[in-house]
């Protein structure tokens, strides 16, 4: 939507518009974040504490085709679902509230009005809706505009590790590489490690793992579920910076 330019036109729902410079933001993750000289503005409530489950309800607001303020409704199809989006993957809430195009940019929200995400993208053969739409956690984009507004560089947490989808035995990402020196080498991940789990969110593909990776700051500490040889592990490695 801010691809490319450093001001745009916000317009608020009551008509006001206002001149809105373009602060910056993370084409990998699909957020930016713009600022408008103005007060007092009306501030969507964020769940940033509330954990996002699947079945729960999950309306769409945004302006579709132009149609301005446009709400549809419908439920949290997956959570921390890998989704391939140009050479990175991301890890994203899938919903099948009716998302068009015009609705890139616009809330997710729960029952009780507060953004869970923000929409950013469909599956779609045909280029309409077939009840696959996709939205980055608020969670992301929060940590993302923080970053932003506070001049931080963006920068995107590595594991230090090369890997590839398991072909046989457990599902899982198996480890042919670890970067020296890397979060991963200084937490004892080794070569031939299929790991299964961050964080207790299971990883079956090299997509995930890098996905979920993906939702993290570096210098986080995340908690690797791994089989190494047979074995169950669990190691905490400190996410280093891409």
């Amino acid at each position: 939507v801010v691809a490319g330019v450093d001001v745009v036109e916000v317009r608020l729902s009551d008509g006001t518009k206002y001149q809105g410079r373009v602060l910056g933001g993370d084409a990998s993750t699909d957020v930016a974040v713009v600022e408008v000289d103005a007060t007092d503005l009306p501030a969507a409530d964020l769940a940033l504490d509330s954990e996002v489950q699947v079945g729960q309800l999950a309306v769409a607001i945004g302006s579709p085709f132009g149609l301005d303020s446009t709400v549809t409704s419908g439920v949290v199809s997956a959570v921390n679902q890998t989704v391939g989006r140009g050479n990175h993957f991301q890890s994203l809430i899938q919903t099948d509230a009716a998302i068009n195009p015009g609705n890139s940019g616009g809330a997710l929200a729960n029952r009780d009005g507060e953004v869970i995400g923000i929409n950013v993208s469909i599956y779609s053969p045909s280029g309409g809706n077939i009840g696959v739409g996709f939205a980055v956690p608020i969670t992301v984009a929060y940590d993302l505009a923080e970053a932003v507004v506070a001049g931080e560089p963006i920068e995107r947490a590595v594991l230090g590790t090369t890997g590839t989808t398991t072909e046989s035995g457990p599902a899982g990402a198996l480890v042919i590489g670890v970067v020296p020196g890397s979060g991963a080498d200084t937490g004892g991940v080794e070569v031939g490690d299929v790991i299964v789990a961050v964080d207790g969110t299971r990883v079956e593909t090299i997509g995930d793992l890098i996905a979920r990776i993906g939702t993290y700051r570096p210098g986080s500490v995340v908690t690797l579920d791994l089989i190494r040889a047979g074995e169950e592990l669990q190691l905490e490695v400190e996410l280093g910076s891409q």
